[in-house]
């Protein structure tokens, strides 16, 4: 008997972290001088709130640390900095921001390769979940 047969259709789980709800966890790999823009949709069909995603290491080499500047109404700026480590960094706190008048978390988890010969193709895999508050 084929009991694949018998799903009738994919199941769409919906998981909670301390009574928020994920709305998505995406991963991607990428560039370092690239960056990461990350483009989410509003209850308004005609705006997006852009999340531009920047990455910067200082000479002091001090511990990893965000940087959040508002471009304009609708982009935010967040700049990583020191979150190349080959090993992993992350956000131990998530960022919050209200969209459409809901509590909303963002959690990054980023590792990264570092290129000795051409420092500024070091590659970065990160991955971004967003939660919203309540149902």
């Amino acid at each position: 008997m084929n009991f694949m047969n018998q799903i009738p259709g994919k199941i769409n789980p919906t998981l909670f972290s301390a009574g928020k709800r994920l709305l998505f966890t995406e991963t991607a790999c990428f560039i370092e001088s690239d960056g990461l823009e990350l483009k989410l949709p509003t209850s308004n069909a005609n705006n997006q709130i852009v999340f531009q995603f920047c990455f910067s290491s200082e000479a002091d080499k001090s511990k990893p640390s965000i940087k959040l500047d508002l471009i304009d109404n609708m982009t935010i700026r967040i700049t990583l900095i020191h979150f190349n480590n080959p090993l992993g960094t992350g956000t131990t706190s998530p960022l919050e921001f209200n969209i459409d008048n809901k509590k909303h978390f963002l959690l990054i988890y980023t590792t990264g390769l570092i290129n000795t010969e051409f420092p500024d193709r070091n590659l970065i895999n990160m991955t971004v979940s967003m939660y919203r508050e309540g149902m």
